[in-house]
């Protein structure tokens, strides 16, 4: 194969990957097609072809699962998060529980706690 012709199937090779997962991750075929540097007609013709289109799918069950695997393993945090919120006897840890949280109540013991300051709001 001549050199040019290789680069070309290289281009297309690279081309090909960038639609995959810019489809897979659901994007639509004129920004697949913008980010491969290709017409959305051509991403239109690469998916009519079986192959490319499974590859397509397999990329976004592998994206799915991953997903799915990462929530899962948030899932104790979350829960956590929202049962130290639920037991915060104030506004101030409530609010600290958001931005931090796990411990809230390891930095409930460890702060002095005011009043929230009364007055006008605006």
């Amino acid at each position: 194969m001549k050199q040019q012709d290789q680069q070309a199937v290289d281009r297309r090779a690279a081309a090909d990957e960038i639609i995959v997962a810019a489809l897979a991750s659901g994007r639509s075929h004129q920004e697949a097609g913008d980010l491969a540097g290709v017409s959305a007609k051509t991403v239109q013709r690469r998916m009519a072809e079986q192959r490319f289109a499974d590859q397509v799918r397999q990329a976004r069950r592998d994206m799915v699962g991953r997903t799915t695997g990462m929530l899962t393993n948030l899932e104790a945090d979350a829960v956590g998060a929202l049962r130290d919120v639920r037991s915060c006897p104030g506004w101030w840890c409530r609010r600290r529980s958001v931005r931090q949280p796990r411990g809230c109540s390891t930095w409930l013991r460890s702060v002095r706690v005011s009043s929230p300051p009364r007055g006008r709001r605006r």
